[in-house]
């Protein structure tokens, strides 16, 4: 398959704004949906995501003594302790073995395949778990009068074990715990893209420090925004129409359905899952049960190597698309919802804005720049990695093509004309309750 390969990272690109114009054949989406990824990649950065999930099932619970001091629930607990079960290792969410991309995600509708837009963001590093120490979901308790002798019930897996060790204060529940993983973002919209017909992405988000704690010893469960003190954020346009808001930013999104914190917070996965769940119990054996907390701070997010639409690494995943106009700038951010930011690179017909005009709105180059057919077929960058400020090429910032990158017609543009057999305007954007799904 063919595709471009930027070896180079982006610096910066906590803060980006990427605009891009792509076209999906149908035949390429149904290639997906029988594919076993299912997902068709637009633009990839980085490698796989580093590190672990534990499965929901069976859960690994880890018991401790009073007195113990936190430890990684993957290790025997000291002074007798005892961890039921055996740790299952697996990716549990369908995107965690995907690199940070944006893509679309094939599945079948009433009629046809269909493909839905799809963003994840990984992070490089991983948080600081060490709040995250009490079971945040309801568990079983029972005390047998002959001592210390407890046994505890696994919800939900039929285990039983009797425990002999001692005064037993606090049980984990790591199914809730993203242990020995770097922190991910998951934007998994229903919008649909219709199939052989162009479409334009207008992405930015700020990648920032993020707290969430849980409700307090025995009180209930709280909103999520409630328990949501600091988060990220991000916005998309898509065919020119903003989506923000807890229906277009989920799982994520800092609110269990309400407005939350802002119309566009988002979270990690684990920051999500600590925000706003009760913690049980309120003690055990007179030790009070704290409840659980999240901090994040997060390292610049890992770009190399950067892949249109995929790297090397995922190369059996790439699929025939077409793609235009890319453009990334780092260090700053654009509101979606604001008309005049979408002017900047799709204008009131519905057809793309010279990049010259992007960057004095923006007011810097952007990082890459791929322009026009002849720099899409050899991988030219034209950004402010790729070239000077005076025309010349710096050789560190150019991709590298693998294949053959053709030419293709018409245009990009929301309401012309799409090809031979297909005429505009059409309906480009349907969302999964449209299709059927």
């Amino acid at each position: 398959m063919s595709y471009l390969l930027l070896p180079a990272s982006i610096p910066g690109i906590n803060k980006a704004v990427i605009s891009f114009w792509f076209r999906v054949p149908q035949a390429s989406i149904d290639a997906a949906r029988a594919a076993s990824s299912n997902l068709i990649p637009l633009l990839t950065f980085g490698p796989r995501l580093r590190g672990r999930l534990y499965s929901p099932v069976p859960k690994i619970v880890s018991v401790w003594h009073w007195d113990d001091p936190f430890i990684d629930e993957t290790q025997p607990p000291p002074h007798g302790g005892a961890v039921i079960g055996t740790p299952t290792w697996t990716y549990s969410d369908g995107s965690l073995d995907d690199p940070t991309n944006i893509g679309l995600r094939c599945s079948g509708g009433t009629s046809k395949n269909v493909a839905r837009l799809e963003i994840t963001i990984n992070m490089n590093d991983r948080a600081d778990l060490s709040g995250l120490r009490y079971d945040i979901k309801q568990a079983d308790f029972h005390y047998d009068s002959t001592g210390f002798d407890f046994a505890y019930d696994v919800p939900g897996s039929g285990w039983r074990r009797d425990l002999r060790s001692g005064r037993l204060t606090t049980i984990v529940d790591t199914s809730y715990i993203f242990n020995e993983a770097t922190e991910f973002f998951w934007i998994d919209t229903d919008k649909i893209v219709a199939a052989d017909h162009w479409h334009h992405l207008l992405l930015s988000f700020d990648i920032r420090k993020i707290n969430t704690r849980g409700a307090s010893f025995n009180s209930p469960a709280i909103p999520t925004e409630d328990g949501t003190s600091e988060y990220s954020l991000l916005w998309y346009a898509l065919d020119d129409v903003n989506y923000d808001g807890y229906e277009n930013l989920q799982p994520y999104y800092a609110s269990d359905g309400g407005p939350g914190p802002h119309p566009n917070a988002i979270l990690t996965r684990n920051a999500e899952r600590t925000a706003g769940h009760q913690t049980q119990p309120a003690n055990f054996w007179n030790a009070a049960v704290q409840s659980a907390s999240y901090s994040y701070d997060p390292s610049p997010i890992a770009t190399n190597p950067v892949g249109i639409p995929a790297s090397n690494e995922f190369v059996e995943r790439i699929h025939k698309v077409e793609m235009a106009e890319l453009q990334i700038f780092t260090g700053t951010t654009l509101d979606t919802s604001v008309t005049a930011n979408r002017r900047a690179f799709v204008d009131v017909d519905g057809k793309p804005v010279p990049p010259s005009q992007a960057q004095e709105f923006i007011g810097k180059r952007p990082e890459v720049l791929l322009h026009r057919t002849s720099n899409w077929k050899l991988g030219r960058n034209t950004g402010a990695l790729g070239q000077t400020p005076e025309g010349e090429i710096i050789a560190a910032g150019q991709f590298t093509r693998q294949g053959v990158v053709n030419a293709y017609k018409p245009d990009p543009s929301l309401h012309g004309q799409q090809s031979p057999s297909v005429p505009g305007p059409v309906r480009l954007t349907r969302t999964a309750a449209d299709a059927g799904l």
